[in-house]
């Protein structure tokens, strides 16, 4: 599963970087494996912010983890009646 950025602003600068390269590498990683899948969750919390992060500001809200949930359930899909990921 990929990293979401819980404080980013319009003004987080390089912070953006390493969330980037932390995904990026990770799914190149992934990609090198079989029966693996990368899932992405950077754009769940990029454009629903609001929507998903806990008053914290840190961890996702019940929203934020069902929408984690439901990325999950829908990328792996059929795939655990022994299909290997599509690719």
């Amino acid at each position: 599963m990929g990293l979401y950025h819980p404080f980013e602003t319009e003004s987080a600068g390089d912070d953006f970087s390493l969330f980037f390269t932390w995904n990026q590498g990770t799914e190149k990683l992934i990609g090198e494996e079989k029966r693996t899948i990368f899932i992405p969750t950077y754009d769940l919390f990029k454009f629903n912010r609001a929507k998903f992060i806990a008053p914290d500001a840190l961890h996702p809200n019940a929203a934020g983890y069902q929408a984690i949930a439901d990325r999950i359930v829908k990328s792996i899909g059929g795939h655990f009646n022994g299909d290997p990921p599509s690719r």
